[in-house]
């Protein structure tokens, strides 16, 4: 008796087509097009969405910066007046209040350049530990391994 072949198979009841070679092929092919165009859609989808957040996040961010500034420039002659209430001229009390901001404003700018520093201090610190692993690994790749890197000083595995 020989042994059951693709066309005579042992079941009676399997009815798989025998595909050639070519159109096993193409089907692969026709399969990962489709895979390919089902990801570049939820690529897509999920682009348009984060697009979306972002654009209602900015034009949160926008209100919420205007509003801020108002609040600091109705907050500066607030203070303003009440040096003028307590008997300085309206203009030296103006003068007070804008060196005031304009100090606070350095202050800010500072601390922002400080912080990016520091970051990139953190980022030039990885680096270069990830450049001495590379160079250590491949140091220790590029040395052959012989028996004595394999055993102990006292010659067990």
């Amino acid at each position: 008796m020989q042994p059951p072949t693709a066309r005579h198979s042992t079941r009676s009841d399997d009815r798989v087509p025998v595909l050639g070679t070519v159109e096993l092929v193409s089907g692969i092919v026709e399969d990962a097009r489709d895979l390919f165009a089902a990801h570049v859609e939820a690529l897509r989808d999920d682009i348009s969405a984060r697009l979306v957040t972002l654009g209602a996040t900015l034009g949160s961010m926008l209100i919420a910066i205007g509003v801020f500034v108002v609040t600091g420039l109705v907050l500066c002659l607030a203070i303003a007046a009440s040096l003028v209430a307590l008997g300085t001229a309206w203009w030296v009390a103006l003068w007070i209040v804008t060196l005031a901001s304009a100090a606070v404003g350095v202050g800010f700018v500072f601390r922002a350049r400080a912080k990016a520093r520091a970051a990139g201090q953190s980022v030039a610190d990885a680096a270069a530990r990830a450049r001495s692993d590379v160079t250590r690994i491949g140091d220790a790749t590029a040395t052959p391994a012989s028996p004595s890197h394999l055993t102990t000083e006292q010659g067990q595995p």
